[in-house]
């Protein structure tokens, strides 16, 4: 019978059980940092702008998931995310509308501020998801194939639920 000192493969599994609980912890205090950090420059710069230069016609955008760092209804106009999946598949993005309104406000108008794949035209319509905007990400993400098909652009910029401005398209 061995002691488990005994044992050198049972000692680096304890070991590394022991660097990745200490590294959990870490990664936790420096996501809470970030979060505080993110939330009081956010709120400084509100007011700044709006008690010092009387920037009072701004709309005021939060775009983070985290509940740890959200600043408040009194700061916030719109709440929104960047969503890029790793792969295409066809979405409202309801999943993450869900996740940001729990985690921020149900109170506020919700955008994806950036997506690399343009949500499912079609599962909006249906769902009414209730996303104010959204906004496809430049370069490779809109310009060939690779990320969102013509097609996939075609029917959304056309379709009747999508909003647009007057003569974009034809």
């Amino acid at each position: 019978m061995t002691s488990g000192g005994d044992n050198p493969d049972e000692e680096d599994r304890m070991s590394q059980k022991s660097v990745n609980k200490d590294a959990t912890k870490n990664a936790v205090k420096l996501l809470d940092y970030l979060s505080e950090t993110a939330r009081e420059l956010y709120k400084l710069m509100f007011e700044r702008y709006t008690g010092k230069h009387h920037l009072d016609n701004l709309l005021w955008v939060w775009n983070s998931r985290l509940s740890e760092g959200y600043p408040g209804d009194e700061y916030v106009d719109v709440i929104s995310v960047d969503v890029y999946p790793e792969e295409y598949r066809a979405t409202d993005y309801a999943k993450e509308y869900e996740e940001l309104v729990r985690n921020t406000s149900d109170k506020k108008v919700a955008a994806l501020a950036e997506v690399g794949y343009l949500p499912d035209i079609d599962m909006l319509a249906k769902s009414h998801v209730p996303w104010a905007y959204f906004m496809t990400w430049s370069k490779e993400f809109i310009i060939g194939e690779k990320y969102n098909s013509v097609g996939n652009l075609r029917r959304m910029y056309s379709s009747s639920y999508a909003i647009q401005g007057k003569g974009l398209i034809k």
